[in-house]
């Protein structure tokens, strides 16, 4: 019960025309892909970018708890400048 290979028969005009919609969908698809690819890589940047600013305001936050600290320790009236991202902030004793 041996069965006879299926053979497609396609004349030169048919493989062109399957040749061109093979073309068409691929492109569709790389275009797909190219957006989806631009949306993930725009997503970890923003993760990235989010992520060292936050670092950056810790950093600043603890700095400035650091400052506020020695304003409160300087009893002999040592004058202590506290600032945050370069601006002078007021530290009440």
């Amino acid at each position: 019960m041996d069965q006879a290979p299926i053979v497609l028969a396609l004349d030169v005009n048919a493989a062109k025309q399957v040749a061109l919609a093979l073309v068409a969908v691929l492109a569709i698809g790389a275009l797909v892909a190219a957006a989806i690819i631009r949306s993930i890589v725009t997503k970890l940047i923003m993760v990235a970018v989010l992520a060292v600013a936050a670092l950056v305001v810790w950093s600043q936050r603890s700095a400035l708890q650091e400052c506020s600290d020695r304003v409160r320790s300087a009893a002999d009236g040592t004058d202590v400048t506290c600032t945050f991202f370069g601006a002078e902030v007021d530290v009440p004793e």
